[in-house]
């Protein structure tokens, strides 16, 4: 089963959008 890096990859920039959503 190989891993599902384009869902990876969007899950990262989301999580990187929360974290920075904050501070501007």
């Amino acid at each position: 089963m190989p891993l599902p890096s384009v869902h990876f990859g969007v899950l990262k920039t989301f999580l990187l959008n929360i974290t920075t959503a904050p501070l501007i």
